[in-house]
Formats: C-alpha cells, structure tokens, sequence
C-alpha cells in the first residue's frame, strides 16, 4: 500500500488502476466510484480490522472496456503497470504509471462507436482545435463568433475540452452546462513544424499538442495528421436544437434508430460512416460542391457492376484509420 500511494499521490485527479497479479485494483474512493460504473461489487481489504481499505478489481486480459466505461463517464485513468516480471522480482514488484488516459485519448479504440468521431479539443479566442487520437484527424475552425463557436461545440462529438486555467464561458455561455463533458484546464503550448504547418500562430493547436504530450509524451505524435484549417463559410449551419428537430442523429426519444443518418448510412465501412456523419452534420450549401457530388453519384450509377463489386470488397476492410494508431501504444504487439 506504500507503493500504492506512492503513485496515487502524483495522480490525485485520476482514477489509478493499480496491477496486482491478474487483476488491475481499485482501492478507496477510486473503488467507490468505480464500482457502480462497471458494474462490479465493492469489497474491503483487511475487513472488520482498524485499517479497512474498499477496494474493487478487474482481470487484466479485459481491462480495455472496464476502461472506456469509466472514460465515458468524464473520468481520467492512471494505469499502474508491473514493470518487471514477478518471477525474478526480489520483494515487492517494480509498478510503474505506464499510461494516463482521459476521455480524449482513449485506451482501445475498437470499443468506441465506430459511425463517430471522438474529439479532444481546445478553444482560445475565436478559434477551436480538435484532434482525435483515434484515428489521428486534426481540425482548426478560425475566426469564430462567439455563437459559431457554442453552435460548434455542442454539435461536435467532443470527448474532451482543454481550456486555459480559469476559463469558464464562452461569450455569456457556461461551459459547464456541456456536462458531462471533461472540462480539463492545461497551461502550456507546444510547436512542432509538422503537425502545425498550415495553422502556425493559433494558440488552440498549440496548447491542445501540448495537453496530448504531457498525457503519453512523443510517442503519439507520429500517428497525428497535420492540423487542416475547416471552414464554415460554404456549409449550412444548423444548430444543435435543428439537428435534434430533424431528427438527423436521433429521434424525439433519443433513439438512433429511425433517424435521417440511420435511414441513408448504408456505407461499408466504419470510416465511410463517420465520414457521412460529418457531411450530414455540415452539409454544403456551396453550388461547386454539390455538383461534384453529384457528378460522383451519377458516375458510379452509370457503373452499377462495378460499383456492386466495389462495395462487396469494401465490406471486408477494417477500419483502418483507427487500427493505425494502436501501433503507437506501448501495448501494441
């Protein structure tokens, strides 16, 4: 329990899974909390004794659901490793923090919703920065009204929101009525030639590399893509209360059955479908785009066989965007 609060102590913010054999243990108010999440009984180390410790746990080999739950629920994770093998341990084993996971940079990609981006972003200004460590997509929207901006940030699949210390609002709006959205404060910015070539000088993108760095170091920075500027000029806006009026994602039960994006997704792959989401979400009201569009459609129409095979072959493909970026944990094998 020393090494426990060893480690607990750099990481009071966080929920720490601590390894203990086959087991990652909860101990404390980290095994209250967690507890009812997963959906696992709390138990007590040293019962009915003077030093009784709540504690829960979870096996090791299926740590990666258990936790997303918990990231879900606006958590962030400390993961606790043994660093050396117990065989050949002398006294206690060596642990570690190996990994710190928040809802924005997740453990295991594969337990996300694949029709839908999970969006780390940052705001400062008129500008927001997203990025999503799942598939390594990175977004600047600039110039931004004080509504453009709370339109974009309740519409947005945002898993996270970094902000300078002492940020509350934006505008008169309150960010923390985007609970449960994880408001997290970080001060600091980080350049690197790369990644901000096309979005030099914008603060969001800066402090959002920044906030990615001091959650898993360099490590995840080669599965980025380069931050590509959007612009909102060219689409429809519509505002979160439109979407839901429409019922373009969800139905007035908040059902996604029966919705506009379940009637027309009959794309083949996870990446297609995020891919609609984002256009149905942004749809273009630019002439020159929509005639290219349907200059797309009606060329695969006048090519139906070859089109048939096509999405035959597609169907066999993964997603590919988001199994690249599992190279980079240190738990890729």
């Amino acid at each position: 329990m020393r090494q426990y609060w060893e480690m607990k102590n750099l990481h009071t913010d966080k929920v720490l899974l601590f390894r203990m054999g086959d087991f990652f243990e909860m101990f404390f108010d980290d095994a209250v909390k967690a507890a009812p999440i997963l959906g696992i009984a709390l138990t007590s180390r040293n019962k009915k004794a003077a030093d009784e410790t709540p504690m829960c746990g979870v096996p090791h080999h299926s740590i990666g659901g258990q936790i997303n739950k918990l990231l879900a629920s606006g958590l962030k994770v400390a993961i606790c490793d043994q660093i050396e093998d117990p065989e050949f341990a002398k006294g206690i084993v060596k642990r570690a923090v190996t990994r710190i996971l928040t809802p924005g940079m997740v453990y295991d990609a594969d337990t996300l919703e694949a029709s839908s981006a999970n969006y780390l972003g940052s705001l400062e200004g008129s500008s927001i920065s997203l990025l999503d460590a799942s598939t390594g997509e990175a977004l600047l929207f600039s110039g931004l009204s004080d509504v453009e901006m709370v339109n974009l940030l309740r519409t947005l699949p945002l898993a996270e929101l970094v902000v300078s210390p002492g940020v509350a609002k934006v505008g008169d709006f309150e960010l923390a009525s985007l609970a449960p959205l994880l408001i997290s404060e970080h001060d600091g910015d980080l350049q690197d030639d790369r990644l901000l070539a096309d979005v030099k000088n914008e603060p969001s993108a800066s402090r959002l590399l920044s906030y990615v760095k001091s959650l898993e170091g360099d490590k995840r920075f080669a599965f980025l893509r380069p931050f590509v500027r959007r612009e909102l000029q060219g689409r429809l806006e519509m505002s979160p209360t439109v979407l839901k009026s429409l019922e373009v994602f969800e139905t007035q039960k908040n059902e996604k059955e029966g919705s506009l994006f379940s009637a027309v997704n009959r794309t083949r792959t996870s990446m297609g479908a995020r891919l609609l989401r984002s256009r149905l979400a942004f749809p273009w009201c630019d002439k020159a785009s929509l005639e290219a569009a349907w200059d797309q459609v009606d060329l695969w129409q006048k090519r139906s066989s070859e089109m048939k095979l096509l999405r035959e072959r597609l169907f066999d493909v993964g997603d590919i965007e988001r199994r690249l970026t599992r190279l980079a944990p240190p738990t890729c094998n």
